[in-house]
């Protein structure tokens, strides 16, 4: 719109800047005047006019600033949510703490405290200090045993050279070969002596060690046993609060689903009687027995073609009434008898009709634009769900009796085996691929039934169950239409079968000569687009006999609820707009109670959660003592099993250096023997070197029962501190039950403090969160306010650049075509100042062919006198070029007069458009 208004303004300026050109030459006129001041004024009025950019960083910077706030703002919201969810969670845990504060609770819990303090921490304690006693004491041996160790070694070292010096004196005698012989001999009955001296010591401390390890064996299976049954009761409480827990959460759960149903409920009572009211009154005008006269061909209009049809389950026929076109026909004589067989014996003869079509001929019709039964559901395999077989089957069955009974046949019934053996075969039928519509007419899928069927009757859906205003409708397949299809097809298979010679009459309504009678039946029904599965044949009346699998079975009703109504209809649903009426307000009771009932199982959810948290904690503390008992008893069985293997290591090795010392003493009188012959001398070396080493052998036996000493007491130390370890653990394990059990109990005495501390902070942040969201909405608004306000700024400097662009271009044009009329050149020249126009940053200017230049854009008001200045330069250089032209003649002048007037006006109207255009822009809101 802008664009056009432009456009139309665009000419009528270039058409003005012409007729002023050309009114100024023809005329002739002898002087042409421009004022400064005039140019000036127009000038003025556009810069007054204009958008700067200044007033759009003013207004970009209110926005940053609106922004800022609102940012702010938001902040202060999220805070204020988080502080206000975290005080709701805090005041459902203190509703949750209040619930579970009973007086039981509180003085099980003090109880709890109690004996914590009182018997479990001070036997812990005692405990302790009973373990490092014994553990002082043991460090304390293992140091003295130490220092025995060193004082022996020292021992065994001086008197280890004394020997050594023996050694060298003897080995200077001649008889150097008796006494190494006499001195082997010595060692090795003092090693033998030695080692059966060790092995004797090592079986007296191990037998000294073996009863207190199994002591303390016993006593840690003492200790892991109550911590076993520490862990058996912390399971117990732990498996009660995880049901109570998972009962808790089914609880919510099912409450959420039963106000989930409530609410549906509610919202289709409503719906639910406008639908009872509706099956009411069709059903008091629509009779449900009497079959729709068949059309033959020709047109129809839509009120005969849907004249008689069904719209709803109510209006199908309880009991199958032969058509009068078949009644005309056994008037007529057109008919034949058929024999029906009893089982008591009795023979009866039924004429049946012989005038009909051969084909399901459609007495019960569709109405399908009306049609909200609900849909038949095939499954993968193309079988028709169990449910609606089921339903489908009952009303098939009441149909076929309301024909049988009249007669006196007995009714055909059906049971849950039947259902079962239909919907086995309708999935054999679905996978064939066979043009025979009995391929499993004999079968007995997977022995269902216990023997082979009786007889089959096959048919298909017909098309011309469904219509519309124009006729046959087959895009239904509904649960009305599926009843609709029954109702034609067992008219058909009774009435009209002559084409079959009656024998699927003969299969509905009687057994044969063999004595064998139809007594149940069952319906298979896949998929209308299984085209190939039995030959196309979708429903099949599977007929069984008594037997002995089939009788063991209760029979199922087979009144169809939804078609299958006596007369007593009208009542029922009549019954059932009163009930509908009833449901509502039922409805709203039960959601109510549903949702009172879901809150108080939510706030039991919260105890059992918190409940099931702690019971879990006790059996995790109560788990890790256990570890610990079950870590010292094997500690303690280790080193009983280590004594005792040991002691029989000992024991084997004391006989066998016995027997060995026994044989090394033997040599040993040898040797003495041979060394008593030689002479004095040697003899005294021998003795002092026997007797240093019978010192050595002395001081040996000194340090090895040090060190056998110190061994055993490094190991008593190492069970008193593990024993002290053990200890510390269970009281340290012992102290945080105890300060979870106050810190539960304290929790269940302010029970009540706490809830209104909680209540209080949850009012407070509600009130601090309101405070939030409403300094949220003023600073949105401030921040929607100022963006407005930008966007108008913003939107009316950007229209006046566009407009000063093109009011230059057409400028540059104007002048162009101007200069083409001269035959004469001209060069005009504007001082420096007025040749280029700088505005956002850009130096924008056009120059013209014949060197004119001219800027229209509009500078700030103070450079009004540099515009001015412009103007005169104009005049002053026009003259300039007349006194350098040649004088040809007043005429002459004055078309210089008049080229110099045009281009001024053409500077002035520059102005004056510009106005205009500003003017417009600014009340473009307004379009």
């Amino acid at each position: 719109m802008h664009k056009k208004m432009y456009k139309s303004g665009k000419n009528w300026l270039v058409v003005g800047i012409a007729a002023t050109a050309v009114t100024a030459t023809l005329a002739n006129t002898s002087t042409t005047t421009v004022h400064a001041d005039s140019v000036s004024t127009a000038t003025k009025q556009a810069n007054n006019n204009q958008t700067t950019a200044n007033d759009v960083a003013n207004a970009k910077s209110t926005v940053d600033t609106a922004q800022q706030h609102q940012q702010q703002a938001q902040a202060a919201v999220s805070q204020a949510t988080t502080k206000l969810n975290d005080t709701k969670q805090a005041l459902k845990t203190a509703q949750a703490n209040k619930y579970q504060a009973t007086p039981e609770n509180i003085a099980a819990t003090s109880a709890a405290v109690d004996t914590a303090n009182n018997v479990t921490i001070p036997a812990d304690k005692n405990a302790v200090a009973s373990a490092t006693q014994e553990q002082d004491k043991a460090q304390s041996d293992a140091q003295t045993a130490n220092d025995k160790v060193k004082a022996a070694q020292t021992d065994v070292d001086s008197q280890q050279k004394v020997v050594d010096q023996a050694h060298q004196d003897v080995e200077n005698t001649n008889a150097q070969t008796a006494a190494d012989n006499l001195n082997k001999a010595n060692q090795a009955v003092s090693k033998d002596q030695v080692a059966v001296q060790n092995d004797q010591q090592t079986i007296d401390s191990t037998s000294k060690q073996i009863p207190d390890q199994r002591s303390a064996v016993t006593a840690a299976n003492e200790a892991v046993n109550a911590a076993q049954n520490s862990v058996e009761v912390a399971q117990s409480d732990a498996n009660k609060a995880s049901e109570n827990k998972s009962s808790a959460e089914s609880n919510v759960k099912n409450d959420q689903q039963v106000v989930t149903t409530a609410t549906k409920s509610a919202e289709t009572a409503t719906t639910n009687l406008n639908t009872a009211q509706t099956q009411l009154d069709q059903h008091n005008q629509f009779d449900r027995n009497a079959a729709k006269t068949i059309l033959g061909p020709g047109s129809y209009s839509p009120s005969e073609i849907l004249e008689g049809t069904l719209e709803n389950e109510t209006q199908l026929p309880n009991k199958l009434v032969m058509p009068q076109i078949y009644q005309q026909g056994i008037q007529n004589g057109q008919s034949t008898t058929i024999q029906l067989y009893c089982n008591d014996g009795k023979v009866i003869n039924y004429t049946v009709p012989l005038n009909g079509s051969g084909y399901v001929d459609p007495f019960y019709q569709v109405r399908v634009a009306k049609d909200n039964s609900p849909k038949l559901k095939f499954n993968q395999d193309g079988v028709l769900d169990a449910v609606q077989a089921q339903e489908l089957t009952a009303y098939a069955l009441e149909l076929i009796n309301s024909v049988r009974v009249p007669l006196g046949l007995p009714a055909l019934k059906m049971n849950s085996l039947t259902v079962l053996a239909g919907q086995a075969m309708a999935l054999d039928r679905a996978k064939t691929n066979t043009s025979n519509p009995h391929v499993d007419a004999q079968k007995d899928i997977d022995g269902i039934i216990g023997e082979n069927g009786f007889g089959q009757n096959a048919s298909m859906f017909s098309v011309t169950a469904g219509v519309d205003e124009t006729g046959w409708n087959s895009d239904n397949n509904t649960m009305l239409f599926a009843k609709a299809n029954l109702v034609n097809t067992i008219i058909s298979m009774i009435w009209n079968d002559f084409p079959s010679n009656q024998g699927h009459a003969k299969s509905f309504l009687s057994g044969n000569a063999n004595d064998l009678f139809d007594t149940y039946m069952s319906l298979s029904i896949t998929s209308p687009d299984l085209q190939q599965a039995a030959g196309g044949y979708n429903i099949a009346f599977n007929l069984y006999i008594d037997g002995s699998k089939i009788n063991n079975f209760p029979d199922l009703p087979v009144n169809d609820t939804a078609a299958g109504v006596e007369d007593t209809v009208a009542i029922q649903l009549q019954n059932a707009v009163t009930k509908a009426k009833a449901t509502n307000q039922e409805a709203i009771t039960n959601l109510h109670n549903a949702e009172n009932k879901l809150t108080q199982d939510q706030v039991i959810l919260e105890t059992a959660n918190t409940n099931y948290n702690t019971a879990n904690q006790m059996l995790t503390a109560a788990q890790k003592n256990l570890t610990s008992k079950q870590s010292a008893l094997h500690s303690a069985q280790k080193g009983l099993s280590t004594s005792q293997q040991a002691l029989q290591q000992a024991q084997s090795s004391l006989k066998d250096n016995a027997a060995q010392l026994s044989n090394d003493q033997v040599t040993q009188s040898h040797a003495q023997a041979v060394v008593d012959n030689l002479d004095s001398t040697l003899k005294e070396k021998i003795a002092l070197l026997n007797s240093a080493e019978t010192k050595l052998n002395n001081l040996t036996k000194v340090l090895n029962e040090a060190k056998n000493d110190y061994e055993n007491k490094q190991a008593i130390l190492k069970v008193a501190n593990n024993k002290l370890s053990d200890a510390k653990a269970n009281l340290a394990n012992d102290l945080k039950n105890l300060a979870t059990l106050q810190e539960k109990l304290s929790t269940l005495t302010n029970a009540d403090s706490l809830l209104a501390t909680a209540k209080s902070n949850l009012a407070s942040a509600k009130a601090q969160f309101d405070q939030a969201n409403a300094a949220l909405e003023s600073a949105t608004s401030e921040l929607t306010t100022a963006q407005g306000k930008y966007n108008t700024i913003k939107m009316d400097y950007d229209a006046e650049l566009a407009v000063q662009k093109e009011l230059a271009v057409e400028a540059q044009k104007e002048a162009q075509k101007a200069n083409k009329g001269q035959k004469s050149s001209i060069s005009l020249n504007h001082d420096s100042d007025a040749q280029t126009v700088t505005q956002n940053g850009n130096s924008q200017y056009v120059e013209l062919s014949n060197m004119i230049t001219i800027s229209p854009k509009i500078r700030p008001a103070a450079e009004t006198a540099s515009q001015v200045k412009a103007s005169s330069v104009f005049a002053s250089s026009a003259n300039s070029l007349l006194t350098r032209l040649p004088q040809t003649g007043e005429q002459n002048g004055n078309l210089w007069i008049s080229i110099i007037s045009s281009v001024l006006s053409l500077a002035a109207l520059f102005g004056i458009r510009k106005h205009y255009n500003a003017a417009h822009l600014s009340d473009s809101h307004h379009a």
